[in-house]
């Protein structure tokens, strides 16, 4: 049951939903063979900075200057995979579960029409409940048939959202994963085999997407958040790790991952490498002040 004085809320934010229907682009235009690099400025005091041009930006590849080819201060279409945990721990606190559908409903209502959305839940195993949709309604249809129970394979889920996330429609990509961050795979055995080489690949592979990843670790559990698993999932990423205390804090959470979506400056340029492996980005402001979040590395093509 919905928690007293939260219905109105869901009701309203699942009416909103219909904000994600399929309609023309805006005009902002990448391509594939353009490297983009969503970018979050900030002031020393944590302030969204607005206002900044492309003369603004330098972006350095392997420590070489290159030329910011496309560039745009407005939003710009976005997928997101949601990769959800539903294991035990998401029962260890009363009423977290139906915390966190609220939660979700609640960023489902804050993307833009151009933008798509598609579900992956996990505990024992990953389950992709649904393809890439821009009507987010069909997120919440799928979120009210989900029990929860059993380990946490974080890092099986990771590795299932890969070909999910270079599916996309759009070359900006985001992944916002929820959950305590403790991989404990099991296999019929009750041991955990490969879990280390999963982690490597697991990171690896999200790196290779081009996807920011937002972390969001929900404490109070009998395990701790693992902040360094989150961490290296997302950092280097260009998106962020956040830790809440339990499920009353998720909603203001995705809030600030929606915000973030928002106030992303759009930076591509064209890569120099065809070697196919992975290289340095660094994305700076002629701002000392200035604090940047943006991906750290792409995966050049691979020249025939």
């Amino acid at each position: 049951m919905i928690l007293p004085g939260t219905r109105v809320a869901v009701v309203a934010a699942v009416a909103s939903l219909g904000a994600l229907v399929y309609a023309q682009a805006p005009p902002f235009r990448s391509s594939s063979n353009l490297v983009l690099v969503p970018t979050t400025v900030t002031d020393r005091a944590g302030r969204s900075v607005r206002g900044l041009t492309a003369s603004d930006f330098e972006i350095l590849e392997d420590g070489v200057r290159r030329p910011v080819a496309q560039f745009s201060s407005n939003r710009v279409p976005v997928s997101v995979a949601i990769l959800l945990d539903i294991s035990g721990s998401m029962s260890q606190e009363p009423n977290r579960w139906e915390l966190t559908r609220r939660a979700i409903v609640s960023f489902l209502s804050r993307l833009e029409e151009h933008d798509e959305v598609t579900l992956i839940v996990f505990n024992d195993r990953p389950e992709r409940l649904g393809g890439w949709t821009r009507q987010g309604f069909d997120v919440f249809r799928a979120l009210s048939g989900i029990k929860t129970g059993g380990h946490t394979a974080l890092f099986r889920a990771l590795l299932s959202a890969l070909p999910v996330l270079r599916e996309a429609s759009h070359q900006r990509r985001a992944l916002l994963l929820i959950s305590d961050g403790n991989d404990n795979d099991v296999d019929r055995l009750g041991f955990a085999p490969g879990s280390l080489a999963r982690r490597v690949e697991a990171v690896n592979g999200i790196r290779r997407t081009g996807a920011a990843v937002y972390a969001i670790g929900i404490g109070m559990g009998v395990e701790p958040v693992n902040r360094k698993t989150l961490g290296d999932v997302s950092e280097p990423t260009g998106g962020y790790f956040e830790v809440v205390s339990g499920g009353a804090m998720l909603e203001p959470a995705v809030g600030r991952v929606a915000d973030d979506l928002r106030d992303q400056y759009i930076l591509a340029f064209e890569p120099t490498k065809t070697d196919g492996e992975l290289h340095r980005i660094d994305t700076r402001t002629r701002e000392s002040g200035h604090r940047i979040r943006a991906r750290t590395g792409y995966v050049a093509p691979r020249s025939p």
